[in-house]
């Protein structure tokens, strides 16, 4: 049986080239009688699909792997975003407690304690100019100036221009005793916020170390709209009038001052203006209250007392009052003194001549003093004594001029027992 052929079909010129139209040149080669390009071989078409497809396979790789990071960054993000939040709200939080700690261990007087609460709170939240002008009020306080002016002069410009950044640049002036330029830095934190007492009290007191007291009342009056009901507008007023010698008017603001709480300070304040206004009864009852709120009085507060006691004669009571000075201070010219008042009144010379020597003695310079020892002594019969001590206030006297001296000198060489 014979080999059959396929009897190869015919093909135009015209039908190859349409068949062929879509290779580039496929037409013009059959149209030239060109030769056909040569097919590659299975093994070389084979290696062409192997390189395809590891490319395919490279890519999407590629394509996983950049949607797993970025799925992975998408997640992650969030989480790491809401805990760093969530540990600087906690830091601010302590930070503000620590803040308050430090506030009222400062009020408190416990400045070791502050500062460290407040050191803390730095740490914790160090952008915070409050917690900074905080940490210097402290420092100022401890007495650490130069570690609180290093503070004061590290705040940012907008800070140093806030009425306590000026009020704290005040007191670093005040305590090196530059008062004209606390008085400045004071002025400029009342300025911007006039409804301040603590400011409005700084400028007052400012003023009268300067010795201005009227710019200080004037000071005071302009302020009085917006705190002139408040004790401390009414101690600052006193002030001024103390700085004036005008004592029934200091004794009125200083019981404005005290109404509004039992503030042991202000009270003694007001007993001692009273005492020296001439209201004996007032005084008498300002230092009962004062020794009500601090179990005892100061030496000077007890002599005023002793002394009003003795004007409204009183004569016990104010024995007993110098009786507890002397137990702390026996050597007291002041008390001394009084006691001779009282034992002269009393009718005990020779307890009084006794008493005012003593007073001499502890007082050697003092004029009035000894001119008091002169007279008791030769009021007393005392004549030797009375005249060594007014030798003694003659001596003292500018230009040996003492008028008791004089007098009882020459009553002596005369006999006469009234100086």
């Amino acid at each position: 049986m014979g080999e059959r052929r396929h009897a190869r079909p015919r093909f135009s010129v015209e039908s190859v080239g349409r068949v062929r139209a879509g290779r580039p040149g496929g037409a013009a080669r059959l149209a030239s009688g060109a030769p056909p390009p040569a097919r590659p071989g299975k093994r070389c078409a084979r290696r062409e699909l192997e390189r395809r497809r590891r490319r395919m396979i490279a890519r999407g790789l590629s394509a996983a792997g950049l949607v797993v990071l970025i799925v992975g960054c998408q997640s992650a993000g969030p989480h790491e975003r809401a805990t760093a939040a969530a540990t600087e709200r906690w830091s601010l939080t302590r930070a503000a407690v620590k803040a308050k700690l430090a506030a009222d261990e400062f009020q408190a007087g416990r400045f070791e304690e502050a500062e460290s609460a407040v050191t803390e709170a730095r740490d914790l939240d160090p952008e915070n100019t409050e917690y900074q002008i905080l940490q210097a009020r402290v420092l100022l306080a401890a007495g650490k100036e130069a570690q609180a002016e290093r503070i004061l002069t590290a705040l940012p410009n907008d800070s140093t221009l806030s009425p306590e950044a000026l009020y704290l640049f005040g007191i670093l002036a005040q305590q090196r005793l530059r008062w004209h330029d606390a008085l400045q830095y004071y002025e400029a934190a009342l300025d911007a916020r006039p409804d301040d007492t603590a400011y409005l009290t700084a400028v007052v007191q400012a003023l009268l170390q300067l010795d201005r007291p009227e710019q200080a009342l004037a000071t005071l009056r302009r302020a009085e709209p917006l705190v002139g009901w408040t004790p401390a507008y009414f101690a600052a007023l006193a002030e001024c009038h103390e700085h004036m010698e005008h004592w029934a008017a200091a004794a009125a603001a200083w019981r404005r001052a005290v109404s509004g709480g039992n503030d042991a300070e202000s009270v003694e304040r007001l007993a001692l203006a009273q005492f020296r206004a001439g209201q004996w009864e007032a005084a008498i009852e300002s230092f009962a209250e004062l020794r009500a709120l601090r179990g005892s009085l100061s030496t000077h507060a007890e002599i005023a007392n002793a002394e009003s006691l003795l004007e409204v004669e009183r004569f016990d009571d104010a024995q007993k009052a110098l009786a507890r000075v002397l137990r702390m201070k026996p050597r007291s010219a002041a008390a001394l003194r009084l006691l001779a008042r009282v034992y002269w009144a009393t009718d005990r010379p020779n307890q009084a001549v006794e008493a005012i020597e003593k007073a001499a003695y502890a007082a050697p310079n003092d004029p009035r003093t000894i001119e008091m020892a002169a007279a008791m002594a030769y009021a007393g019969g005392q004549t030797r004594l009375a005249e060594e001590m007014a030798r003694r206030a003659k001596a003292l006297a500018p230009n040996g001029a003492s008028e008791i001296a004089d007098r009882i000198l020459a009553l002596a060489k005369g006999g006469d027992r009234q100086p």
